[in-house]
């Protein structure tokens, strides 16, 4: 993979680790058009990631100009005041992406500057704007005499920006232990699956799945009480359980309630969103692709994959879910293990929350008109 990019112009020779940075940021990062000098097209074209930038070719990615790393970090110390340009676009940007004034002093501070051009259409006057590049930050603003004018701002990685949903195949395709591995994503709406579980679709669906295998509820327990809301407690009792499974349309009357406990789950929009989607694990689950974010819902991204023999996740698994911006040393996450037929499976839950607020950009498609 690295072969195919062209060191020449460096003015050092890459090492083997410098070369995988290189490589995982063009492949990885925000990419922006560099434009140092005004009426002249960009020469090169920046790609950011993690602090380091990589500056290719306009006209071929694969030719490397030039590469820096930013180790600057601290409290910041601005030389002039902030101000927005469009205050609405921006604190929406702030409060659907999370960024506070402190990341945005930061990012000017202490970030890597690219710079660009733009015409004002009206007056005709020539506005230098910055891209600073700070962690996962990107702030446009332009450097007055007295104060920076912030345009926008808004995070770099994957799962705090729109399509987050496009590139979580190639993430899940990743994390394989081997080609033939087991690894699934599902996007579960907590808010319908909590609505869902008090409906009485689900608690018919739950009585008759206790029939079914036989299984006698707990005294006061949930599904008791539950039973007993909707008058069917009667139900309960070991008689009238053997009665009801030895009917000869029970099988027809289970597939009905379980038919309309879907349909249910569906309506509130609690049916899991999975990919890979059509295999025998994906039951009870939708196409990722169909996935439409609810306002006002809370949602979890939940991976199942093939750890290690000793339940660890191996490194690679763990870089390459901070390439797409889940970094476990930053964000709290679940974790849980399941063997099966001797593999151990990882079930790695993020509350998508941690990335996005209401505005949910992660569940925007860039194609679709959802962003």
């Amino acid at each position: 993979m690295q072969e195919q990019y062209n060191y020449d112009k460096l003015k050092f020779p890459p090492t083997k680790q410098v070369k995988k940075q290189i490589v995982e940021t063009i492949k990885f990062g925000k990419v922006i058009p560099a434009r140092p000098k005004f009426n002249e097209p960009p020469k090169e074209m920046a790609h950011y990631l993690h602090n380091f930038v990589v500056y290719t070719d306009i006209k071929n990615r694969e030719v490397i100009t030039r590469c820096y790393l930013n180790t600057k970090s601290g409290e910041p110390t601005l030389d002039r005041n902030v101000k927005f340009k469009n205050s609405g676009h921006v604190n929406q940007r702030k409060l659907g992406r999370l960024i506070s004034m402190s990341d945005i002093f930061k990012c000017l501070a202490y970030g890597m500057r690219v710079p660009d051009y733009k015409v004002n259409a009206k007056t005709g006057w020539k506005h230098w704007d910055n891209y600073y590049l700070y962690n996962d930050l990107v702030v446009i603003a332009s450097r007055k005499t007295e104060y920076y004018e912030i345009e926008t701002a808004y995070r770099t990685t994957h799962v705090m920006d729109n399509g987050f949903t496009e590139v979580l195949p190639d993430l899940v395709d990743g994390l394989k232990k081997e080609e033939d591995s087991f690894s699934r994503v599902c996007i579960i709406n907590r808010t319908a699956a909590a609505a869902f579980e008090k409906t009485d679709e689900h608690v018919q669906m739950k009585l008759m799945a206790c029939i079914a295998n036989g299984e006698h509820p707990k005294p006061g327990s949930s599904l008791v009480e539950q039973a007993a809301h909707i008058g069917m407690a009667n139900l309960l009792t070991k008689e009238k359980m053997e009665l009801i499974r030895s009917d000869p349309e029970f099988n027809f009357h289970l597939q009905t309630r379980f038919a309309a406990a879907v349909a249910k789950h569906i309506e509130l929009g609690g049916m899991p969103h999975a990919y890979p989607w059509g295999t025998q694990h994906n039951a009870t689950a939708l196409p990722l692709e169909d996935f439409i974010a609810l306002p006002h819902n809370e949602y979890s991204l939940v991976f199942k994959f093939e750890g290690s023999a000793q339940k660890k996740l191996h490194r690679k698994q763990r870089h390459l879910l901070k390439l797409y911006g889940l970094d476990m040393d930053r964000y709290p996450y679940n974790l849980e293990w399941k063997t099966i037929e001797s593999k151990n499976l990882a079930i790695l839950a993020f509350d998508m929350n941690l990335f996005s607020a209401n505005d949910q950009p992660w569940s925007h498609r860039r194609n679709n008109g959802t962003q």
